[in-house]
């Protein structure tokens, strides 16, 4: 395990000093969840497969930082619900470390591929690789300082055979199923380009703008 970014290393740095104070009386279940994506009412549109999505019901266009090779897992949020909601009843093990990966095997994604499932949705999109343009991006919505020369060095796929055995009846929605219900819902609410440019769905430059303005201090 080699987290790159402070807001994973710092998970880990949690993880660890949770499970130094478990005893009999504080039981603590850590869930690691793969990428969340899906409908919400205060949506994200800083995670994968929510900003990909956004951009093609936005401007009918697929805009990759990367070369898009990069790995992740992904989740819905509605999965993430009814599996946390499982978890409190759940028979806590006091011989073993309560950590499980959620998600499933089968939504381990390149996000190249994702991208390509997305298109089939809207054939006339294009998938544009900011990298390879002339003039690169300098928006500050999709830009992305951990990728360099196309590259996203944060590339994973991970194990959820744990909790699958756990839950051996629950089946988590596939990636095409849950990419057509998230656009099928970005649409029904009219999202624009206005819309989804707004800062207010991406959390780091939110925190950036209400840090300029002395709301808080980072």
């Amino acid at each position: 395990m080699s987290p790159l970014t402070e807001y994973s290393k710092n998970k880990i740095e949690i993880e660890k000093k949770l499970h130094k104070i478990t005893n009999k009386d504080f039981k603590p279940i850590i869930l690691r969840l793969a990428t969340v994506y899906g409908i919400s009412p205060r949506i994200r549109f800083d995670v994968v497969i929510n900003m990909l999505c956004g951009m093609i019901v936005s401007s009918n266009q697929i805009k990759l930082n990367s070369n898009g090779l990069a790995w992740r897992p992904h989740v819905n949020i509605l999965d993430v619900i009814k599996v946390i909601v499982k978890f409190f009843d759940y028979t806590i093990k006091t011989n073993q470390k309560n950590i499980f990966n959620i998600g499933s095997n089968d939504n381990n994604y390149r996000i190249i591929d994702v991208a390509k499932i997305i298109k089939k949705i809207k054939p006339s999109s294009k998938i544009i690789f900011l990298h390879r343009e002339a003039k690169k991006s300098k928006d500050n919505l999709i830009s992305d300082k951990k990728i360099q020369d196309g590259v996203d060095k944060r590339s994973y796929k991970v194990s959820f055979k744990r909790i699958n055995s756990l839950f051996k009846d629950f089946k988590f929605i596939n990636l095409d199923k849950g990419i057509k219900i998230l656009i099928k819902e970005l649409i029904k609410y009219k999202l624009n380009n206005k819309k989804f440019s707004s800062v207010n769905f991406y959390r780091l430059q939110k925190l950036d703008q209400i840090n300029k303005i002395k709301k808080i201090k980072i």
